[in-house]
């Protein structure tokens, strides 16, 4: 986290997937925002993936993911090159809150509501979400489109926590929006 200014680009990512009974995941679509410009990318995978990420990879770019393991396991299957530098946002909140009682489950919405982030989505709608993509395919376009939707709220939202996540290290805080 202290050296975030070296990097040229941080795409915060978030994939939908579908992955039944433990198999690999089937990348549903990825979502992101480029945390410097805040240009975001939108990409349906279900139908089919581009053969490169939809972003540039270079030694002075990172990946910012919650939870990151999910992300990079989407690359795999991809066969996309990860970034040099992958940023966990998950293990970089509970560094600043390990220790203390939280409420919730230190889910992404959880860290989000911990910094008084504002985030469109509620548990409900992202279980609800979370259950079509668990159902799987084949999509209808509406559906489709609420699952982009849904995607691209918890990449912003990633976008978002990753600055405040970077503000607490610059004041030296604990836990402390």
């Amino acid at each position: 986290m202290r050296r975030l200014t070296a990097l040229t680009e941080i795409w915060c990512v978030d994939f939908e997937y579908h992955a039944p009974g433990g198999e690999p995941p089937r990348p549903i679509c990825v979502c992101g925002v480029e945390f410097w410009s805040r240009r975001q990318l939108r990409l349906w995978l279900w139908d089919g993936a581009p053969a490169e990420p939809p972003f540039d990879i270079t030694s002075t770019t990172a990946l910012c993911a919650y939870a990151a393991q999910a992300e990079a396991s989407c690359f795999f299957e991809l066969g996309w090159q990860l970034p040099p530098y992958v940023i966990d946002a998950f293990a970089e909140f509970r560094v600043h809150t390990n220790g203390l009682r939280l409420p919730g489950t230190n889910g992404l919405l959880d860290a989000i509501e911990h910094y008084g982030i504002p985030h469109p989505t509620n548990q409900e709608r992202k279980d609800q979400m979370r259950d079509l993509c668990i159902k799987g395919g084949p999509f209808s376009e509406e559906q489709a489109k609420e699952i982009m939707d849904y995607c691209m709220e918890d990449a912003v939202g990633l976008a978002n926590l990753l600055a405040a996540l970077e503000a607490d290290v610059k004041r030296g805080s604990n836990a402390r929006p």
